[in-house]
C-alpha cells in the first residue's frame, strides 16, 4: 500500500472512529437524561422560552405606556414577533430530536436514533441559536434606543 492511500485510510478510521464516539455519547446522555434530551438542545430550548417570555413582557408593558410607534418600537416589535418564530421553530426541531417513553432497549434505540438525528442537524442548531442570539444583542440596542 502506498503511503498516500495508507494516510487515507487512516483519516477515514479516526474519521468514524470520532463520529461513533459522539454518537454513543449523545445516545448514553439522550438515555440518562429525565427531559430526553441532550443539555445543550435543552439549554438551547429554555432560552429561547425566556427570550420570549421576557420579549412578550416588555412588549405589553410598551404597549400599555401608548407613546406612539416611534422607528426603534417598530425595530424591538418586529424583533419579538422574530423571536416568537424562532421559538416556534426550536420546539419542533426539539420535539423531533426528544425521546419519549420509558427504559429499556426500546428507549436505548430511540436515543440511539436520536443521537444521530442530533448529529446530523448540529448545523442547524448552532445557527438557531446564532440567530437567537442576534436577535437579543438588537433587543437590547432597541430598548437602548427606546429608554434614550
Amino acid at each position: 500500500m502506498d503511503p498516500l492511500n495508507a494516510i487515507s485510510l487512516a483519516s477515514c478510521v479516526v474519521q468514524f472512529v470520532d463520529f461513533a464516539g459522539r454518537l454513543f455519547s449523545e445516545a448514553r446522555d439522550i438515555y440518562t437524561s429525565a427531559s430526553g434530551i441532550i443539555s445543550c438542545h435543552d439549554d438551547l430550548f429554555q432560552f429561547a422560552k425566556d427570550l420570549l417570555k421576557l420579549s412578550n413582557e416588555v412588549e405589553t408593558k410598551s404597549t400599555s405606556l401608548g407613546d406612539g410607534m416611534s422607528d426603534s418600537s417598530k425595530i424591538f416589535f418586529r424583533l419579538c414577533r422574530e423571536c416568537e418564530k424562532i421559538n416556534t421553530e426550536i420546539q419542533a426541531a426539539i420535539s423531533k430530536l426528544q425521546v419519549k417513553g420509558g427504559y429499556g432497549l426500546g428507549r436505548a434505540a430511540r436515543s440511539f436514533s436520536a443521537g444521530i438525528k442530533g448529529i446530523w442537524s448540529m448545523d442547524n442548531t448552532i445557527e438557531m441559536r446564532r440567530r437567537l442570539g442576534d436577535i437579543r444583542e438588537q433587543m437590547m440596542m432597541a430598548i437602548l434606543s427606546l429608554i434614550l
